[in-house]
């Protein structure tokens, strides 16, 4: 999401996930890609995130905090600065539960899954999210898809946020992406070819037919 939001162009999902299944991982070790296909049971690390997102013109920093009430403080000001984007982990579970109006789960356990923060209104305890995972299905309503702007309780984010020690994940561009003349003709791995690319206005999931090998990726856009 963060690309298109900071840059104005944004790269199809099929092209991130080429990108990233074709590039050399900063900390995977000698002749390992970025993003190793559905067949791996791991996503995209931070380490590679913030490498992808380098390619297209974007210097990221990230910080983790104990204190949530200074963490929100530090996340609204980042959001103040129109030149910088931010990306949040969290325990989807949580925050899912608040969308489709079921019973929160009984404890957070891991972040399992990247949105990008796109406002905080203080004054009616609301956080703006763009959720790439919650599919392509358009509201009757607004008629766009489900995941954009979604509106959560403050303290149901703060909640599902907590999983990820209150990450902070800022991107701001500073230089010029690389040229990808290629991007055209290019496609997903093989091993995504059963896949369904199936959200047109952010990176989203590869929904596999196997659940446990349709893995979350990094929702950079």
């Amino acid at each position: 999401m963060v690309i298109g939001q900071l840059t104005g162009k944004t790269p199809s999902e099929a092209q991130i996930v080429y990108e990233a299944s074709t590039t050399p991982s900063v900390n995977r070790g000698p002749g390992k890609s970025m993003y190793l296909g559905l067949n791996s049971d791991t996503g995209i690390n931070d380490g590679d995130a913030r490498a992808l997102l380098a390619n297209h013109g974007i210097t990221t920093t990230y910080t983790r905090y104990t204190d949530p009430n200074q963490a929100l403080e530090d996340l609204k000001s980042t959001l103040d600065d129109p030149k910088k984007a931010v990306i949040v982990g969290i325990d989807s579970a949580v925050v899912w539960a608040e969308v489709y109006k079921k019973d929160p789960p009984p404890n957070v356990k891991t972040a399992d899954h990247s949105v990008v923060v796109i406002g905080v209104d203080t004054n009616n305890n609301i956080v703006h999210l763009n959720d790439s995972g919650l599919g392509d299905d358009l509201d009757p309503i607004t008629n766009q898809p489900v995941g954009r702007d979604v509106q959560i309780p403050l303290d149901v984010f703060i909640r599902a946020w907590s999983a990820d020690s209150y990450l902070i994940f800022a991107g701001e561009q500073t230089g010029n992406p690389i040229p990808r003349t290629a991007w055209v003709a290019n496609m997903p791995r093989k091993d995504a070819l059963d896949s369904v690319v199936n959200t047109p206005f952010a990176m989203g999931d590869l929904n596999n037919n196997d659940p446990a090998k349709a893995q979350h990726l990094v929702h950079f856009r």
